[in-house]
């Protein structure tokens, strides 16, 4: 289903908040509202106008898109929901500032993701699409200086795909060299030296003499035999049996 377009025309529109207390009227922690918030469905990529605070706590006087990037098990059963603000102001060609297009274009601040209730997103907005959400996640890593994550992991599966193919290849190049080498040693071993060479050109020009003959087949059975111990050699230390 194509992602509904987000709209950030209403950037800086304040919506009153009903749910923004999680405490009762006698101030005790109510957990009736924070189950009842525990079970708001929310997913990942989806976008909601939400309360922003700046960088020392303060809650701001306007609210901000802002898309959520945490994964399904905490935004299934957790009251919070982590997420990244997403601003129209131009910004700095930032490699964490991750473009993304709602209606108009937006940036997503991946460098300032912050841990909010679910109490504290408000009207839906619509819902990214599976690249951007990619981008944005490799917004977060650059931002947060983040190894070994999922983009190089991705990266880690397809080499190591490619070296089991590679394996595999030069498993079957050798496996393949092996027959070769074995039908060439049967050969050796029943072969006509004399139809080979021709027995009047050894004749007329000498070159082996008739005791020779044998020497000739043996010396091929012997190379056969040798290419043979080193495939199997190798084919053994490919599988690991050395």
């Amino acid at each position: 289903m194509k992602p509904e377009p987000i709209d950030l025309q209403n950037i800086g529109k304040v919506y009153h908040n009903e749910n923004e207390a999680v405490c009762n009227e006698e101030n005790y922690e109510d957990e009736t509202k924070e189950e009842n918030l525990c079970c708001r469905q929310v997913k990942r990529g989806e976008v909601y106008f939400a309360d922003y605070y700046y960088d020392n706590g303060i809650l701001a006087d306007k609210r901000r898109p802002a898309v959520i990037v945490s994964n399904h098990g905490i935004n299934e059963k957790a009251p919070f929901v982590k997420v990244v603000y997403l601003t129209t102001a131009p910004k700095s060609n930032h490699p964490a500032h991750i473009k993304v297009q709602c209606g108009k274009p937006g940036t997503a601040l991946c460098e300032k993701s912050q841990t909010i209730s679910k109490s504290f997103l408000e009207n839906y907005i619509g819902t990214l699409t599976e690249e951007e959400m990619f981008q944005i996640d490799r917004g977060i890593q650059i931002g947060y200086s983040i190894k070994n994550n999922v983009y190089d992991y991705d990266n880690e599966e397809d080499s190591f795909v490619k070296d089991i193919a590679n394996y595999i290849q030069e498993m079957d190049h050798l496996l393949s060299k092996l027959c070769d080498l074995k039908e060439l040693d049967q050969k050796a071993r029943h072969i006509d030296i004399e139809q080979l060479l021709g027995k009047d050109v050894i004749a007329l020009g000498r070159i082996l003499p008739d005791s020779g003959l044998e020497a000739v087949r043996a010396a091929m059975v012997s190379q056969a035999d040798k290419e043979q111990k080193k495939i199997r050699e190798k084919l053994e230390l490919m599988i690991g049996k050395r």
